[in-house]
């Protein structure tokens, strides 16, 4: 339905607005999946820089059976402890994200 509308003695044609229909809701299913995922793919990365952390640590007992210094082997397990520490806390935190998030879109 179109109406006229006369300004400034032009004439211009004024539609009425058209109503789109709303998009679908997703799937009820399709959160939950989500965070399925997320979280095999951040648990399988964590458990891959975990692993660097526990190789770490084979190689420094392998090391120390050479007799290498207290020095570096101070410096390589304080760097052992600090990639799994920082690797456990960033897990923590993405888990904690990707909760929210999947609960915000229930």
């Amino acid at each position: 339905m179109e109406r006229t509308a006369t300004m400034a003695n032009q004439t211009q044609n004024v539609a009425e607005p058209i109503h789109q229909p709303l998009q679908p809701a997703a799937p009820f299913w399709l959160a939950p999946w989500q965070f399925a995922v997320h979280a095999l793919v951040g648990t399988s990365i964590f458990a891959i820089i975990a692993a660097v952390a526990v190789a770490l640590e084979l190689a420094v007992h392998k090391l120390q059976s050479y007799g290498i210094g207290r020095v570096i082997i101070f410096g390589l397990k304080a760097g052992e402890y600090s990639v799994f520490g920082v690797d456990l806390f960033l897990f923590g935190v993405f888990l904690w994200r990707t909760a929210n998030r999947t609960i915000k879109k229930l």
